[in-house]
């Protein structure tokens, strides 16, 4: 009986080993999805850091084309002054005209 019990206890203790337990397999999951999550991390930072850097290239560009018309206008270029050569005429209302033009004043 002593030999059978300790040939079972031998069996059981293999199969064990063999099988690699249970905590083992939950542990290595879970890393595997921690590492998933890193990397998928990654490449969200690294597409929000690419569109940022194209935005900036876009911003730069449009400030280089601001200068370079600030520039233009300076030389008498394309715009040039934007201010009218002539003062325009005021015109007043037809009750205010024709009292100007009489002289005279109703009360």
């Amino acid at each position: 009986m002593k030999k059978l019990l300790a040939l079972l206890l031998v069996a059981a203790m293999a199969s064990f080993v063999a099988c690699g337990g249970g905590k083992d397999k939950a542990k290595e999951q879970k890393r595997i999805d921690s590492l998933k999550q890193d990397s998928i991390a990654k490449v969200k930072k690294a597409d929000s850091l690419a569109a940022a850097e194209k935005e900036m290239k876009r911003l730069d560009s449009l400030k280089q084309d601001s200068i370079e018309k600030a520039k233009d206008k300076g030389k008498g270029g394309k715009g040039g002054n934007t201010k009218p050569t002539t003062k325009p005429k005021q015109t007043l209302p037809k009750a205010q005209a024709t009292k100007a033009s009489t002289g005279i004043k109703k009360k």
